[in-house]
């Protein structure tokens, strides 16, 4: 299990990279311009020999050159390390923020089908974009630049999908696939348009194209708070394999 986790893990970092990474005793430190904490946090995934007390400090300082806040994703199944750091963390003030599934689905005995009104697209192009930034209320240049940043630092064959309704974006999602693991995430479906079974359309068609691409398996990350995405998921065939939280400092 905990060799499975460390793999997803790994794959999710290259499918979501930062803009800036540094390596710090088994620990990967990722920077993003505060953009999402997936691209801005401690990411414990090898042991080190560095008492914990003083890599917390360290990774503290290097986040505030940073400009950041400095965040720690804690995954208790993957090490007894996380579990040490979790209760660290909790007595220096850290509070725990968007406690998170992380679901798989084995692909290869799974057909879907593709609506024809699906527009594919192996690059974020700039009606997606347009979509996905109105969808999510994102307004904000410098996040938006972020966003673009981090999608185009991604070096595995990626899908890119939108919905449309008579000519209209209704809803959008991506999905990046590397040895045969495909992450799916940015789905979103415009508010108004939600209830309609948009959204299942979409992933439906994601990921038979996925398949087509020779994806055997899609994971995703999704707020344990997301009922509705949830569901969806559980229906589409996705089931749960771990959970994880990040720790950020109260202010």
């Amino acid at each position: 299990m905990k060799n499975h986790i460390k793999q997803i893990e790994e794959l999710s970092l290259n499918a979501h990279p930062g803009i800036k990474t540094e390596l710090y005793d088994g620990w990967v430190l990722r920077f993003a311009n505060g953009y999402t904490n997936r691209a801005n946090s401690v990411n414990m995934l090898y042991g080190g020999s560095v008492n914990l007390e003083e890599k917390i400090e360290v990774c503290q300082s290097r986040y505030f050159l940073q400009g950041l806040s400095s965040v720690f994703k804690i995954i208790p199944e993957l090490s007894e390390e996380h579990k040490k750091m979790d209760l660290l963390l909790e007595a220096r003030g850290y509070e725990i923020v968007t406690p998170t599934d992380l679901m798989i689905l084995d692909l290869s005995k799974k057909e879907f089908p593709v609506e024809e009104s699906c527009v594919f697209c192996d690059f974020p192009e700039d009606e997606w974009l347009k979509s996905y930034f109105d969808f999510e209320h994102c307004t904000n240049p410098v996040s938006q630049n972020t966003a673009k940043q981090i999608m185009s630092l991604i070096q595995d064959d990626c899908i890119y999908c939108r919905l449309q309704n008579e000519e209209k974006t209704v809803a959008c999602a991506s999905l990046a696939i590397e040895k045969g693991f495909g992450l799916l995430s940015h789905v979103v479906v415009d508010e108004s348009c939600r209830g309609k079974g948009y959204g299942k359309q979409l992933c439906q068609s994601l990921l038979q194209q996925a398949k087509n691409k020779g994806a055997h398996t899609i994971y995703l990350q999704v707020l344990k708070s997301n009922d509705v995405a949830i569901n969806l998921y559980k229906k589409l065939g996705f089931e749960k394999s771990y959970d994880y939280w990040y720790r950020v400092k109260k202010s």
